[in-house]
């Protein structure tokens, strides 16, 4: 134990001394290549100049979608300028070598794989149905769609142009590619071929493709083993709430027949089933490795599943604070090689003690400041691709070399909003009035005086079972930057401490709930953080409740609320689900235990219903939401605002038309904005 130990200091402490050598290099631009690409901002003291601009916040990101050859020799990336994608391969070897570059259009790009070291896949797409290639050029009108090129950008292929059997609907994304061990000329790919989304073998070069495997209308997911072998897939209920883990269970003439093992819940706010995700193939057949919570088991970790016996076989890794997020895989022969888990910060523990030393330079280079995200690595590991983020951090792609134990930065994704400019955030750890220990995350106004109280946005999050982080976030950090700090709390019902954690939260709408989230301000003010007098209380979907909530439970607490999509009458919300789920549906039975049953607790959910406490509310109270949202239907804030306006309250409705849940990627200005101005009117800074 203390050799190991030893020797991953040094290498940490060497790590980070070649770092700091040779970090954020960039390469020379020539001058048919777009403008470079800005090096990541330092820590600069904060100055006067004016805050970041909406426009700021919303600058089209300047590099997207970073890959690496199997080689380590070459990389792939996106450069996105004035609306148009350039397509850039580099050779990381030569210094002074000219990167090949392609003008793709406008488009947008959505995902790089390369198959082997001369073969590169890339999806784009537009807005418009339909895409084109006359005369060598490509015009994309429609939604994305499969192409291929050698690694100088020539001899490009689209995939199934012209294929009657492929449905032109089919979104088809680099990153539904599934490589095959062995096979450097073919990749796998779920396709809908018809109704049915099946699975597909593909050749590279000429883009033939096979069946492998036949799927139904609503399978969602394949997963293979590492010879590209189906082993399990996803099908989905009509409304992608609900997951059929589906096994197959013999092999007769080429058709596989499969089983129903179990039924899970599907979170869409993160795009997994939370409690039961398969990440690689396993060491050998009929194991696979997933992230999971067994039965009895408080927080997920990383498992050993049996496909056989449907049942978990060994615990590989379990954090012993936090719910295990994820694994690092090895993208070539698909093994497993570490986990990922948020303790706080996006961390990572690898099989590999030398992974693990070079991981922990990194986080010591970073400051611990940025979150380090595995993208892509080459096939003997020696080679990484990351993307950083951190909270003063939009986002950020590099290459790391072991070997060398140097960073390279490819490209920041937003320049506009150097480090400086945005708000410092902090983990705060308080106790809830019934001794339940929390964690919530303080952003502060950047250049704050010491000693200053600055007004205070308490900003929720939503889902109830998701959970802030110490990461950027858009809103938070463009509240920051108006002189407002910003509490995010991770009340009892959130994500990511366990099970335990999680079901305390239940039956608790309104209640305890409510109770952490008004504990954590009292916090704030006890140790004179921030002005008691100016709070104001923000959030979307569960946030947005919280927020109405916060008002009729803690009048003196609050001077104004934005609730975004935001639930106003849980009994109608429930049996809403009911409707559209059914009452034998995963997704309902989690509802009714997180938040009540329709019939038997009607008088319990009406009591802890903003909609039905508006009495209560004597603060101005700002309403968003999407026509189209079907996760919490429109008429739960449209129904708030008429009976606000009915009770002589100050209310005000922004709707947005055909936007769904979550409006705000595509209606980010405007929320933007509509925040600005009411927080100006209701919460001015002195």
């Amino acid at each position: 134990m203390g050799k190991i130990g030893s020797v991953a200091a040094a290498l940490s402490a060497l790590a980070t001394m070649l770092l700091c050598a040779g970090a954020y290099a960039q390469g020379s631009a020539s001058p048919d290549q777009p403008a470079p690409l800005a090096e990541a901002a330092p820590v600069a003291t904060p100055t006067r100049e004016p805050p970041p601009s909406i426009a700021d916040f919303m600058a089209e990101p300047m590099i997207e979608d970073v890959a690496l050859a199997p080689g380590g020799r070459h990389i792939a990336y996106v450069h996105r300028q004035n609306d148009i994608s350039y397509l850039i391969v580099r050779d990381l070897a030569a210094d002074r070598a000219k990167p090949v570059m392609r003008r793709l259009g406008e488009v947008r790009v959505y995902g790089l794989e390369w198959i082997n070291d001369d073969r590169l896949i890339y999806s784009a797409g537009a807005n418009d149905i339909g895409v084109d290639y006359r005369r060598g050029r490509l015009t994309f009108t429609g939604v994305p769609r499969l192409f291929a090129s050698n690694r100088d950008l020539q001899d490009t292929l689209i995939f199934f142009k012209d294929d009657k059997k492929i449905e032109a609907a089919n979104a088809i994304t680099a990153s539904d590619v599934m490589l095959i061990t062995g096979d450097a000329e073919h990749f796998l790919l779920p396709l809908r071929v018809g109704r049915n989304l099946d699975l597909v073998k593909v050749n590279v070069r000429d883009g033939k493709w096979t069946t492998a495997a036949s799927g139904a209308e609503r399978t969602m997911a394949w997963f293979v083993d590492g010879f590209g072998y189906p082993v399990m897939r996803f099908d989905t209920n009509r409304r992608f709430t609900e997951v059929r883990v589906m096994i197959p269970q013999k092999h007769e003439q080429n058709r596989l027949d499969w089983k129903q093992a179990f039924a899970i819940r599907f979170d869409r706010s993160n795009d997994k089933a939370p409690d039961f995700d398969p990440i690689a193939p396993g060491p050998q057949p009929g194991l696979y490795y997933v992230v999971g919570r067994p039965p009895g088991a408080d927080r997920t970790g990383v498992y050993l599943y049996n496909l056989e016996t449907q049942k978990y076989a060994t615990e590989v890794f379990s954090h012993p604070r936090v719910d295990v997020e994820g694994g690092i895989i090895d993208p070539r022969a698909g093994g497993y090689v570490g986990a990922t888990y948020w303790n706080d910060m996006l961390d990572a523990t690898f099989i590999e003690g030398k992974m693990q030393a070079h991981f922990n330079g990194l986080k010591d280079f970073f400051q611990n400041e940025r979150n380090i995200a595995f993208i892509d690595r080459s096939a003997d590991q020696q080679v990484w691709v990351l993307a950083t983020s951190g909270p003063r951090d939009p986002g950020a792609y590099h290459v790391y070399n072991m070997a060398k134990a140097h960073n390279e930065v490819i490209g920041v994704v937003n320049p506009r909003l150097p480090t400086h400019k945005l708000g410092r955030t902090e983990p705060i750890v308080y106790k809830a009035r019934d001794g339940f220990e929390m964690t919530g995350y303080l952003t502060l106004p950047p250049g704050l005086a010491e000693g200053a109280r600055p007004p205070l946005i308490v900003y929720p999050h939503g889902g109830p079972e998701t959970r802030s982080v110490l990461s950027y976030d858009v809103v938070a950090q463009f509240l920051a930057t108006r002189g407002y700090a910003v509490f995010q709390p991770n009340f009892r019902g959130s994500s990511g401490y366990g099970k335990a954690f999680v079901e305390a939260g239940n039956r608790q709408f309104g209640g305890a709930m409510q109770d952490d989230v008004a504990d954590g301000v009292m916090h704030l003010l006890a140790q004179q953080r921030v002005d008691g007098a100016r709070v104001c209380i923000l959030g979307e979907s569960y946030g947005g409740y919280a927020a109405l909530m916060g008002a009729v439970r803690f009048p003196e607490l609050y001077r104004c609320v934005v609730s975004a999509a935001g639930v106003s009458d849980l009994h109608r919300q429930v049996r809403w689900e009911r409707d559209e789920e059914g009452r034998d549906s995963e997704a309902y039975k989690y509802w009714v235990a997180k938040i009540g049953d329709p019939d038997r607790d009607k008088a319990a959910m009406n009591a802890a219903s903003p909609i039905n406490n508006i009495a209560a509310i004597n603060v101005p109270v700002l309403l968003m939401h999407g026509t189209e949202d079907d996760v919490v239907a429109f008429e739960q804030s449209d129904l708030m605002h008429q009976a606000m306006k009915k009770a002589g309250k100050s209310s005000k409705l922004i709707v947005f038309k055909d936007a769904g849940h979550s409006f705000l990627a595509s209606n980010l200005e405007a929320y933007l904005t509509q925040l600005e101005q009411f927080l100006a009117a209701h919460l001015p800074q002195p």
